[in-house]
């Protein structure tokens, strides 16, 4: 057997590298920061459970979706296909997963569990490279449910430590939640809580009429339940 020079052992190895890649299909991603990447993009803002969160840049917008899994990504991929659908965007090769482009100013990219849309007045490749490069696989344990105690008449919510976000459907908010460090309390239970941590991934919990959690279906790849409303801007 005779061994390649490391010239010709390099180029074989990019070369194969594709092929490679392409045998062996990405596990979930952890998720993408909610804050950083550049100081240009403004705070999130957090949507549904089945949407993600977006942050505002200079003349443009990018929209984030952490997925349980890849089929998860993959619906909101062709949901947001489908917003842009009037604008004939075109398939991109060698671009995550799946890729659409309209020009330079929209870019749709589904990177195993993580979807991913730019939307601007020109740059989406430069923004899209930086979205791109902030998902991380660095291990971490999956985002904690919020939940709900019982304090005499009220309903208490217990947020995870690392909640970014709280949303809720239904319920009736006391006129004690007043402080913006308090914990929320109800009246009237809420039917979901959803909390988002600092990786941009949504807890789903739902409540009976008593307040008492019960089984919460996957949102995605399902078709989901109304949206969380009344959550703070």
């Amino acid at each position: 057997m005779h061994a390649l020079s490391p010239k010709p052992a390099l180029l074989l190895a990019l070369l194969l590298a594709p092929a490679l890649a392409r045998s062996q299909p990405p596990g979930p991603h952890t998720g993408l920061p909610v804050d950083g990447i550049d100081e240009a993009l403004a705070a999130p803002r957090f949507h549904s459970a089945r949407m993600g969160y977006s942050r505002d840049f200079p003349k443009g917008i990018a929209r984030v979706y952490v997925g349980d899994g890849e089929a998860a990504a993959t619906e909101w991929f062709d949901e947001m296909a489908t917003r842009i659908h009037k604008q004939k965007p075109v398939p991109v090769d060698a671009l995550g997963d799946a890729a659409l482009q309209v020009g330079d100013k929209v870019l749709l990219v589904r990177e195993a569990n993580i979807g991913l849309m730019v939307e601007t007045a020109a740059g989406a490749e430069v923004w899209m490279t930086r979205l791109r490069g902030a998902i991380t696989d660095a291990p971490a344990a999956p985002p904690a449910l919020p939940a709900l105690r019982v304090e005499g008449a009220a309903f208490v919510v217990e947020a995870p430590r690392d909640c970014r976000q709280l949303s809720w459907v239904g319920g009736r908010l006391s006129a004690a939640s007043t402080a913006l460090d308090a914990p929320l309390r109800f009246d009237e239970p809420p039917s979901r809580l959803v909390a988002w941590d600092a990786l941009g991934r949504a807890a789903v919990q739902d409540f009976d009429a008593d307040g008492r959690p019960r089984p919460t279906p996957p949102l995605r790849p399902q078709a989901g339940l109304a949206a969380p409303q009344g959550a703070p801007p």
